[in-house]
């Protein structure tokens, strides 16, 4: 296994890990469970502003793994993703050293636009949707090319995909257990 397939399958095994953290925790909040167990677990705002840190900083590395060490060159959309999940590693940072209780804002805003963008580009990528390729006006490689499909389903817009909506889950996870 080369160093690319063994991370693949790291972060492709994380995506999973990630997605049913989302699956769960929204149907915590779906069913009005999440103020209970935060209570149990004595969840903070800043567990959960360490927890979205580690996720947004998983991902920036990840991308720029694939961009500059295996040489995977990023589409169009995959730069819009970058320009939204890039910040919020750095906003993370800085909200954890000056303890800035109003980060959730700017990381949901973020990651609910960085989620729709990953969504739409694994949906070209699987063939769903169909558009004309990003090669065509001179700007990269084509939106639908795809680099590997790991466990059957995982692409790296679909890793992208769960890492913002899972930062986004996170959020509201916490912001709905507090108005009860």
């Amino acid at each position: 296994m080369s160093q690319t397939e063994l991370i693949t399958y790291i972060l492709a095994s994380l995506t999973i890990v990630a997605q049913i953290i989302s699956l769960v925790a929204i149907l915590l909040i779906v069913f009005k469970k999440n103020a209970r167990l935060i209570k149990l677990f004595k969840l903070k705002y800043k567990h959960v502003l360490l927890f979205t840190y580690g996720i947004s900083m998983i991902a920036t590395l990840g991308s720029l793994y694939y961009s500059d060490v295996a040489g995977y060159t990023p589409c169009k959309f995959c730069w819009y993703q970058r320009i939204v999940m890039y910040p919020q590693t750095i906003i993370y940072l800085i909200a954890l050293a000056y303890n800035d209780k109003r980060v959730h804002l700017y990381g949901i805003g973020l990651s609910v636009i960085g989620a729709l963008m990953a969504f739409y580009h694994y949906l070209l990528q699987i063939g769903i949707i169909e558009t004309t390729s990003c090669t065509t006006v001179g700007f990269s490689i084509s939106c639908s090319e795809n680099f590997g499909t790991t466990f059957g389903y995982v692409t790296i817009p679909l890793m992208a995909f769960s890492a913002f909506s899972l930062i986004a889950v996170s959020w509201i996870f916490l912001l709905t257990s507090k108005r009860k």
